[in-house]
């Protein structure tokens, strides 16, 4: 099983930033997410909304590792998220493939 780590950052003028912005990731390959601050020890929340590929819609400091897709597609599937940290918000996603 494969791990890509997101790496969530804040800039000294607020702005949020995630490297990688739209992450790939593939069912067939058992393929997972990790988010990580960085700083190790900012704050953040991600959050699916109404809809996630995994078990949960939230992930943060303390439950960083996604788990893994519990959907099944016949197609690639776009899914977006929210970052947050502080009082600022990103709106990233995936994809995540058969």
């Amino acid at each position: 099983m494969a791990q890509k780590t997101i790496d969530i950052s804040l800039s000294a003028t607020g702005e949020i930033s995630v490297k990688d912005y739209a992450v790939d990731i593939s069912i067939n390959r058992g393929e997972t997410i990790k988010w990580k601050g960085n700083p190790a020890n900012l704050d953040w929340v991600v959050c699916f909304g109404q809809e996630s590929p995994f078990q949960h819609n939230h992930f943060f400091k303390g439950r960083e590792d996604s788990g893994r897709i519990v959907v099944n597609l016949a197609a690639d599937k776009y899914y977006k998220y929210s970052v947050e940290v502080g009082g600022s918000t990103l709106d990233p996603g995936i994809i995540v493939r058969p």
